[in-house]
């Protein structure tokens, strides 16, 4: 097949390397019979599923990034090794898409310069591996991490629309190379399989948008307040969390609540740690290498002041803004203790911040003393009450009794028909849809959700209208002055039929330039057969073939022996006809003929007479075979063509001397 218009050996030699590991020129890949075969076509489509499949799970992991902390933590405690395996996750994640990526556009190349697709091995192989290293990822996502399939279902109400507009363009850039092969393609089936699958998915993508729902399609005059801001542990990114600095640094950005995690010492001192453990956030395999195993309880408040609980978030660094701390932070990163709950309620009493805590750990034998003991540090410490958010479920009725100014935050939704109203309440992000959130706020009912960090995830719950985001990152949120995107829902409309219009557009665009291509192309074949059609021959007698005497100028006739032709004639992948002896193998009449068909090529009508020229050409082949056309071309251009019709058949004989200028591109 010829070199499509635009479509230059170099580069065809190129693409053909990278795909096919082969460096040689598409002519000659042509000439060796290497066309795309229904195998190529099936790795081509996996290939294709492929890159959707890395693409799918490229999105869910820049998604999960938002609680990437918390699986973080949880290898800490199975492995008790500190890393942040996002970057592992982004960076192999990168690769993947990369990989499969730059496959699928040499693919297209390939196709839209009509040349095969004959994927590699090696490439065959790294593409399953690829599919099952996803597949693997997805599975364990399911299994040990499920919830995050629901933020995925959050993620959409902030991504639908431009995920809608980046879908509808890559379909709308697909068209050129589906055209391509419709055009050059014979299968009939095969080619109205693919419009009506690709007519299928465009007209359900132009109406994707019918199913597209975002709290953030709304006008500017009804867009809720700006969520407050809940410190988790503190400010966790600016200093070591659950610290006396981590409550500063909060306060410092505009956090209205420090939501932290209280347990309770050994004689009865609660003070503030999240983990049952001290391993994660303190020195403590230093200070008391044979407890290192115990539960946080299990120590006294004296040994509890010995640890160190900051310098461990210098040496593990669990958030990148630790590099940024000034040198007067780190300093002041490795002077914090573990803070007891009396010392925490009294700086926060001074920063007129709420504080909001768990008591840990609930299935603790002695939990009730635990309630006691925090219920009374409370009571001594002289806060006002209402500035402190209750938690805990257990003995909830108990602490009202005694408290009854502490605000009771309950970490369920609202039942039917509940006695007692709920005033507050704190669930995952994942557990709250926009329309609860609605409903929640309409009744006066103070909503906040954990853990938020990403900018995306705090617009759309500020759409929604939460009242308040438990988040790690309080310097981020708190400089958003508003939601990343806000959209009015006439202009979401114009923007709809805009996108789908110029992408319907562009799709007819393609098949119609293709068409007028593939139309001048068949035109120019019109006028080659033209040229090489003879306008008569020397006839013939029965039994004896005589040479034609037609020349092109002056050039004389050559001729060109047997063997040389059996070693010249298996290059080429087309049909031929032979008279007489062919590689000294005699045939029994000169009537017969030798023929050689391809795959996927038509049986040549035999000939029944031969000139005596070197290689006769069916009229069958010269009608249908492109590989025909390519080899007229450059025989025109040599200067010498001999032809001769044979009773009528419009056979073309081609002569040594023609052959010989164009040898150098069929071998």
């Amino acid at each position: 097949m010829a070199d499509p218009p635009g479509c230059c050996h170099p580069c065809a030699t190129c693409l053909l390397c990278l795909y096919s590991c082969h460096w040689i020129t598409a002519k000659k890949e042509k000439r060796k019979g290497l066309r795309t075969t229904k195998c190529d076509c099936s790795w081509f489509l996996f290939l294709f599923c492929v890159f959707l499949f890395t693409l799918v799970w490229l999105y869910f992991a820049i998604i999960i990034l938002n609680d990437f902390h918390n699986f973080n933590e949880f290898i800490f405690k199975q492995r008790k090794l500190w890393l942040d395996w996002s970057l592992v996750l982004l960076i192999a994640t990168a690769m993947l898409v990369t990989y499969s990526a730059t496959l699928l556009v040499l693919a297209l190349c390939l196709q839209l310069c009509g040349q095969p697709l004959k994927l590699h091995w090696l490439h065959k192989t790294l593409l399953i591996l690829t599919a099952l290293v996803v597949a693997a990822a997805f599975t364990g996502l399911g299994i040990k991490w499920a919830e995050e399939w629901r933020s995925a279902r959050v993620s959409l109400q902030a991504t639908g629309p431009f995920l809608h507009i980046g879908i509808v363009g890559g379909m709308t850039l697909l068209a050129w190379p589906l055209a391509s092969f419709i055009y050059h393609t014979r299968n009939t089936g095969l080619m109205l399989f693919l419009l009506l699958v690709y007519c299928m998915a465009m007209i359900a993508l132009y109406l994707a948008p019918l199913g597209i729902t975002s709290p953030c399609i709304m006008e500017e005059n009804q867009l809720p307040p700006k969520p407050a801001l809940v410190g988790h542990r503190g400010a966790p990114m600016l200093a070591p969390e659950n610290t006396i600095m981590s409550l500063h640094k909060a306060v410092d950005c505009d956090v209205q609540v420090f939501e932290t995690d209280v347990m309770v010492s050994a004689d009865g001192v609660p003070f503030l740690m999240h983990d049952e453990e001290l391993t994660r956030t303190t020195n403590v395999q230093v200070v008391f290498p044979k407890r290192t195993a115990l539960n946080s309880t299990a120590f006294n408040w004296t040994d509890l002041q010995k640890l160190d609980a900051g310098s461990w978030f210098l040496e593990q660094r669990p958030f990148p803004t630790v590099q940024s701390l000034s040198a007067s932070d780190r300093n002041q990163v490795t002077e914090q203790r573990i803070p007891s709950l009396q010392q925490v309620l009294e700086a926060a009493k001074q920063s007129n911040i709420s504080i909001m805590f768990d008591l840990r750990p609930e299935n603790h034998s002695d939990y009730q003393s635990f309630v006691n003991a925090t219920l009374k540090v409370i009571l001594q410490s002289g806060i006002p009450l209402q500035q402190v958010l209750w938690l805990p479920d257990g003995f909830r009725e108990q602490v009202k009794q005694q408290a009854p100014g502490v605000q009771q935050v309950y970490g369920r939704k609202r039942l039917q028909n509940e006695k007692e109203p709920l005033l507050h309440v704190n669930l995952p992000y994942q557990d709250m849809s926009s329309e609860e959130i609605r409903q929640y706020r309409q009744d006066n009912i103070s909503v906040n959700l954990y853990v938020v960090n990403q900018p995306w995830l705090f617009s759309v719950l500020w759409c929604s209208g939460v009242s308040s985001v438990t988040t790690n990152a309080c310097q981020v949120l708190k400089e958003m002055k508003h939601p990343i995107w806000l959209l009015p829902s006439s202009t979401y409309l114009m923007i709809w039929i805009v996108v789908d219009c110029v992408s319907f557009l562009a799709i007819l665009w393609a098949f119609f330039l293709l068409k007028v291509g593939d139309g001048r192309a068949a035109h120019k074949d019109q006028q080659l057969d033209a040229r090489v059609t003879p306008p008569a021959c020397i006839s013939h007698e029965e039994g004896q073939p005589e040479p034609c005497t037609a020349e092109v100028g002056t050039t004389p006739q050559a001729s060109f022996k047997a063997p040389f032709l059996c070693r010249l004639l298996p290059e080429l992948p087309v049909p031929y006809s032979l008279p007489g002896s062919f590689c000294g193998a005699q045939l029994p009449s000169a009537e017969k003929t030798w023929n050689w068909v391809p795959t996927g090529s038509e049986e040549l009508e035999p000939l029944q007479r031969f000139c005596g020229a070197d290689l006769c050409l069916g009229a069958e082949y010269l009608t249908r075979s492109a590989g025909a056309k390519t080899l007229l071309c450059g025989l025109e251009t040599s200067g010498d063509l001999s032809c001769c019709l044979v009773q009528g058949k419009g056979s073309l004989c081609l002569s040594a001397a023609a052959l010989q200028p164009v040898i150098g591109n069929l071998v």
